[in-house]
């Protein structure tokens, strides 16, 4: 008895338990950070033994010590149940305390996701933190980041001529910090306006990644009537899914899901306050909420995202409607609302007409048209494909419109909810209406005059699926939080079964029949494993409401596994602006501000605006019919250009100036040399030697050259 007695005390002395949990994750995390590190030159292997030889050959004790560290204060918690609730509710009740002050650490450390890396063409051998610049980004770092930087040699203003050579919109298309009132309507880019690049860069990254976490979890919290686990389930799934963390710094997605909720839980917030100091506070928040959402600008997912807010405005209004009392002061805010908001947009829609326009009436994107259909799908995969999203980080963006649904499971629930429960509950009608009308969309194609008055063609297949996903997951979560069944005796073996059944259906669905290599087996036997348990918690969570620990646990697990290393771990941006190369194009932009730039394929286009130098053939968010016309006065190559476009420009002196399309936003210009006057251009950034293309009408003489081949030319 004494010596059971000592080993008891020993084992919670030491907490034995926390050191094996914590060797274990610890291990395998960094098993995981390596293999997403290293996934190009793992990718040619199909057999499984070398390719683990290639990952312990990388493997780094150092990370693995810090993440042995986290894990240990982890797992003291979680197995100290005193400990765990002081914890727990210290964080709860101080939570947004706390995202003020990670947000603060986080930019004071400069940590951000940017792939600014890829634009190293210097050869520095600069590593991330953790994870790995996305080239397949190009979006970001070619484009959103650089145009952000040159902001900082702009002055911030509203147009810059840095981008495209000539004024540009900087605001109302791939927003830009702007030092004008219209940045009311962008709060993430106050950052730029108030710190240097890298911590504006780091304030615009994580102040987008903490605020949608913070209201993912307050707007989960109202739609499962207070339910932390479930909520925390739905932050996690939401803000770290393929389709956020891949898209996370283009196309302003993060914002509409940020704005979205925001206006939803603020209404909600309003019909229950009857202060009217702090009604005005919160009629001021919706206006910048409503205003922010309006000014993303990117109609494809905007349209059928305004539908599931469009339910919850509904549901909020229903909810609150009869003890909410409507008086003259709510019509006078209600007026200030429509009022301001119409006048703030108005005026920068009148500002960034021409802009407006021009994007309006382009062959891509203005012209595009979705009247329904499944276009690239079939019936059935598309609504299974999450089961692959654990390997998101690996298969590099392969599936990056997901967001983990648990398909079919929301339906069955709403189901047993409705039908056997017979619990009428207004939101989840809501929510199965817009699915409704979003799957029939997605799966017919239907006459143009539906599209026309949904507004839905202005969507596309793989971005409407996307959505659908989204409300596939509101509907499971709404339900869980309602279900309750009555089942004494089995229901964990009935659990089980049909975990296991739905789990290998999905599989055969999203996978195929074979044949497989083993890499690939393994991938399969790991995603059975990670759903089947995940079916089993939310099934057996119907009966029991302690399984939903389970799901909050497998929530987390395929949430930081799908998006937790989509995007690098950064520190500061000096990788990018000490390059030679760049130091040297910036000592020429201070010398000759006005010079015109080009930079010649394969160089990314937007290589040097973080710099200040006005790129001629940066990418086009709108077309610069008036340059390219001088290539081409009879305006017959009109379709090829006139579109959002990265200018992709190659010198030649064999044939006329030609133009192309290699890709949907890309146009390719064959540039005689002999046109390069009528561009009016000043230099050259290349890896060709030039001056074998000279002649009597244009000389390039080389200023500068790097270590590795990039040369700067002076046009004469």
């Amino acid at each position: 008895m004494l010596l059971e007695f000592n080993k008891k005390n020993i084992f919670n002395c030491f907490k034995w338990k926390s050191v094996i949990f914590s060797i274990i994750c610890a291990f395998f995390l960094e098993f995981y950070v390596v293999f997403v590190e290293n996934y190009i030159e793992l990718s040619v292997y199909n057999l499984i033994w070398p390719a683990f030889k290639i990952v312990m050959k990388y493997f780094s004790v150092k990370h693995m010590i810090l993440f042995f560290i986290l894990f240990f204060i982890l797992f003291t918690v979680l197995l100290n149940p005193k400990l765990k609730i002081k914890v727990f509710s210290f964080i709860y009740n101080n939570r947004f305390l706390l995202a003020v002050l990670t947000f603060i650490v986080c930019v004071i450390l400069q940590i951000h996701g940017s792939s600014l890396a890829a634009l190293d063409i210097s050869n520095s051998q600069h590593k991330a933190l953790f994870g790995v610049a996305r080239t397949m980004r190009s979006d970001e770092f070619n484009v959103n980041t650089p145009f952000a930087l040159s902001q900082y040699f702009n002055n911030f203003g509203y147009y810059s001529d840095i981008v495209r050579g000539v004024p540009t919109d900087m605001f109302i298309s791939y927003g830009q910090p702007v030092l004008d009132i219209a940045v009311i309507f962008r709060p993430f880019h106050w950052g730029y306006l108030l710190l240097s690049q890298g911590y504006g860069l780091s304030a615009f990254w994580m102040g987008r990644l903490i605020a949608l976490f913070v209201v993912s979890f307050e707007f989960g919290m109202l739609i499962t009537n207070k339910n932390k686990k479930l909520s925390l389930a739905y932050t996690f799934l939401l803000t770290f899914s393929p389709l956020v963390q891949w898209w996370y710094a283009v196309n302003m997605l993060v914002e509409m899901l940020i704005f979205g909720q925001l206006f939803i839980l603020l209404t909600d917030y309003y019909m229950n306050l009857n202060d009217y100091k702090k009604r005005l506070i919160i009629t001021i928040a919706l206006i910048i909420c409503a205003g922010a959402y309006i000014l993303a600008m990117y109609p494809a997912w905007e349209i059928p995202l305004a539908y599931v807010f469009l339910a919850f405005f509904i549901g909020v209004i229903y909810k609150n409607h009869k003890k909410f009392t409507f008086t003259k002061k709510d019509l006078l805010l209600l007026v200030l609302f429509v009022g301001l908001l119409v006048i703030l947009l108005g005026y920068i829609f009148l500002k960034s007409q021409t802009a407006i326009q021009l994007i309006m009436n382009t062959t891509y994107p203005g012209s595009r048209v979705y009247n329904g259909g499944l276009e690239l799908f079939n019936v059935i995969n598309p609504f299974v494909l999450y089961i692959k999203t654990i390997f998101a980080p690996i298969t590099v963006g392969a599936n990056d419109f997901i967001l983990v649904s648990f398909f079919p499971l929301g339906i069955i629930l709403f189901v047993i909810v409705q039908f056997i429960q017979r619990k009428k509950d207004v939101l989840l009608y809501l929510l199965i209406l817009v699915y409704i009308l979003l799957l029939i969309y997605f799966i017919f194609t239907l006459p143009s005059l539906v599209g026309q008055l949904t507004l839905l063609n202005n969507t596309v297949a793989i971005r409407l699926i996307s959505i659908i996903y989204f409300v596939d997951l509101l509907i499971l979560i709404r339900s869980l939080s309602l279900v309750k069944l009555e089942l004494r005796n089995h229901y964990k073996l009935i659990c089980f079964i049909v975990a296991v059944v739905f789990s290998a259906i999905a599989i055969w669905l999203a996978f195929g029949v074979g044949p497989f290599s083993q890499v690939i087996l393994v991938q399969i036997v790991i995603a059975f494993i990670v759903f089947a348990l995940s079916f089993f918690f939310i099934l057996t969570s119907c009966f029991n409401r302690k399984y939903l620990k389970g799901f909050l646990v497998m929530s987390i697990l395929i949430s930081l596994l799908a998006g937790g290393l989509v995007n690098p771990i950064e520190s500061g941006v000096d990788y990018y602006f000490d390059q030679p190369i760049i130091n040297e194009t910036e000592s020429i932009v201070q010398k000759n501000p006005d010079a015109l730039w080009v930079v010649e394929s394969p160089i990314y286009i937007d290589e040097l605006i973080p710099v200040g130098a006005h790129t001629l053939n940066s990418v086009n968010i709108y077309p610069n019919e008036k340059l390219w016309s001088k290539l081409d006065p009879s305006g017959q190559n009109n379709e090829v250009y006139n579109r959002y476009a990265h200018i992709c420009v190659n010198l030649q002196n064999n044939e006329d100036t030609s133009f192309g399309n290699p890709e949907m936003d890309t146009v390719s210009i064959n540039l005689n040399i002999n046109d390069i006057k009528n561009l009016n251009i000043t230099y050259i950034l290349t890896d060709l030697e030039l001056e074998n293309f000279s002649n009597a009408n244009v000389k390039f003489v080389k200023i500068y050259e790097d270590k590795i081949g990039n040369k700067i030319y002076e046009v004469k």
